[in-house]
């Protein structure tokens, strides 16, 4: 684990940043997923910009606040609101901004940090009141894989290699799907809200750990397509409606999200790229421990790549990272299996 880091940070005062012009003042009404309790959460996400050599001059908060300012006019944001209709929401289009918060090192030099680091655990843990022994225990930490590490495993894991595991019991793993252009009616002008649902595959422990990854990218092939009928999404609503809102099994799962492809480390409002950008820490959500996100990632020596946030007991970190380091080395050193 990284050392602690001691710094002081002088946080600005809350403020609203507003659209530049005027945006619409409208209702917008969110459909049956949105209703589901499970995906009411709260994500947070950080950025962060090391100082720009070329703008020795300007003010970074100032030039973030400008771009904000004209991002708003299009992407104007809202505030959610409860109808009198049972656990329905709906999105009030105010024009009353987002807030906005900055922060300032004092010190000239930064250290080189690979975020999130564990040493972050403790202001964010003590914002939450919940009270399970096994969640106050939980500690945040990371783990970076680059492409050619990935390349070079999921290449052998695909050659047909049989890992020599055994166990027992069920797997069911559910893949999240976006129908936002793949069903018919299609969504329609102006929808705002969440289009997505959960497909299920089950098998058998010593099936996922035994066979090859051909065999577990199957199964989510085979579920993925049996939900891309039009009548999915449809039966879906109504299933919701029917269980008045519901929510998803939370006992002993793991959310893996893959937010790479979003690039959050990219934006620019002027001042040039972040150094990072993406979620703040994992375990976000109902349940402890339950989001595990990835977000792209470029390392201290310039290596891209992925992050994974992890949530894990604190004793267990550094148990994690041998293991991790252990099965991502022999995967990309395994000899292509024969079956011959």
């Amino acid at each position: 684990m990284s050392p602690l880091l001691n710094f002081l940070v002088h946080v600005g005062e809350l403020e609203l940043v507003r659209p530049e012009t005027t945006t619409p003042r409208e209702f917008k009404y969110l459909s049956n997923i949105d209703v589901q309790t499970d995906l009411r959460n709260h994500l947070p996400l950080v950025h962060f910009f090391p100082p720009n050599k070329a703008l020795p001059a300007q003010d970074p908060v100032v030039m973030i606040k400008q771009a904000l300012a004209k991002v708003l006019i299009h992407y104007y944001p809202g505030r959610l609101r409860n109808t009198t209709e049972r656990g329905k929401l709906v999105v009030e289009y105010c024009g009353e901004g987002v807030v906005f918060q900055s922060g300032r090192w004092t010190e000239a030099t930064i250290p080189v940090v690979s975020y999130p680091q564990p040493e972050y655990n403790a202001p964010l843990l003590s914002t939450i009141t919940f009270t399970q022994t096994d969640f106050q225990r939980l500690a945040q930490t990371s783990i970076f894989f680059s492409n050619s590490e990935i390349s070079s495993a999921l290449k052998n894991q695909l050659n047909g290699h049989n890992f020599q595991n055994s166990c027992s019991g069920f797997m069911s793993t559910s893949h999240l799907v976006d129908t936002w252009f793949q069903y018919k009616p299609s969504l329609p002008k102006g929808f705002y809200g969440n289009a997505m649902v959960f497909p299920c595959a089950i098998a058998k422990e010593d099936d996922l750990t035994g066979k090859p990854l051909q065999y577990a990218a199957r199964l989510i092939f085979e579920a993925k397509r049996g939900v891309m009928g039009d009548n999915y999404r449809a039966s879906v609503l109504d299933l919701i409606e029917v269980n008045e809102g519901g929510g998803l099994c939370m006992e002993g799962a793991n959310v893996i999200a893959d937010l790479s492809h979003l690039r959050f480390r990219n934006i620019d409002f002027g001042y040039g790229p972040g150094a990072y950008g993406g979620m703040a820490r994992a375990g976000t959500g109902p349940a402890p421990g339950l989001l595990t996100p990835i977000v792209g990632h470029k390392n201290e020596e310039g290596v891209e790549g992925v992050l994974a946030l992890a949530s894990l007991p604190l004793e267990s970190v550094d148990r994690f990272h041998m293991e991790e380091r252990k099965q991502i080395h022999s995967a990309i050193h395994l000899k292509p299996f024969s079956a011959l």
